[in-house]
């Protein structure tokens, strides 16, 4: 039996729903707020025409945000309520912490014939994906990461909502990843599990990423929000964050992808042996400065 509503839902969802949007939740310190309007920013460079709203427990003044929704009683998983209540019948939930790098819309089309998608958990031999909530479950059925995720608006999904916020207040580990995993396996949605580049959080991985593979959509990193400050002060947070060498990677990558190529009107061009070189040993020059900064800021932090 689902659980009556949180009280931390501000309002009841709407009437005339919107067909697509993404939403954020946001709430206490204003850096946590400023992070998600960083987060917004990113996902309109690439995908304009989406609205986008912000959920928070006081009125900002963030004009990247198509609307931004005052919650009664936030607590910290108040996106769980978000999706709920958004104005959308198609709701991409983002947390805080991504940086969206290309054009994501076709999320929205797996909601045509699936109830909510999200991507698997990088870690699923972690801690975490190991913590039981209520029963052990199957390893072949791993921890879904929650960052990211995109839900259809049915009664089905409503009373998923309901029972994930019940389980999480529940289990009060201060994770919402075990009750999540757990929640899922005992629904009935239908689940599109989203491929990695949509929900990068071990960018690392981007070392042995080939031609084959997808250029990334999101990048989700704490880091974002760990060193707020420092990511604050530079024009691209990304590339900050991946360092010259992936993020020379990252572009090739993106110029490689197919699925991104159709959406420009391009051909992939898949750069050659001499490019690649070249690329190479300028990444190479910019090392230096870029460890001399980080041991710079490690000092700092002794």
């Amino acid at each position: 039996m689902s659980s009556p509503a949180p009280a931390s839902a501000a309002e009841p969802p709407e009437t005339g729903l919107q067909p697509a949007g993404v939403i954020y939740a946001a709430s206490g310190p204003d850096r946590y707020a400023a992070l998600a309007a960083r987060s917004a920013a990113s996902f309109k460079r690439h995908n304009p025409g989406i609205p986008v709203d912000l959920y928070s427990d006081r009125p900002r003044d963030l004009p990247v945000f198509d609307r931004i929704h005052v919650l009664q009683d936030a607590w910290f998983r108040s996106r769980i309520d978000a999706m709920r209540i958004a104005r959308f019948e198609r709701t991409l939930m983002l947390d805080s912490d991504t940086m969206v790098v290309a054009d994501i819309a076709d999320v929205f089309q797996l909601l045509d014939r699936f109830d909510i998608a999200l991507a698997h958990d990088y870690r699923p031999n972690g801690t975490l994906g190991f913590t039981p909530f209520r029963k052990q479950l199957p390893a072949a059925f791993p921890q879904f990461n929650g960052g990211v995720i995109a839900i259809r608006k049915t009664d089905r999904t409503d009373r998923f909502l309901l029972d994930w916020a019940r389980a999480v207040r529940a289990h009060d580990i201060g994770r919402d990843q075990p009750s999540l995993r757990e929640t899922l396996w005992d629904s009935d949605l239908r689940i599109a599990t989203l491929p990695e580049a949509y929900n990068l959080v071990q960018v690392s991985n981007l070392r042995s990423w080939t031609w084959s593979d997808l250029a990334p959509r999101i990048i989700h990193s704490p880091h974002f929000h760990a060193q707020f400050d420092r990511y604050s002060r530079v024009a691209d947070p990304v590339a900050e964050r991946l360092g010259p060498g992936l993020a020379w990677r990252m572009q090739l990558l993106r110029r490689s992808d197919g699925a991104l190529a159709a959406l420009e009107g391009r051909v992939p061009d898949r750069p050659g042996r001499a490019e690649r070189a070249r690329g190479a040993l300028g990444v190479a020059a910019a090392m230096p400065g870029r460890l001399l900064r980080a041991l710079g800021r490690r000092l700092k932090r002794s």
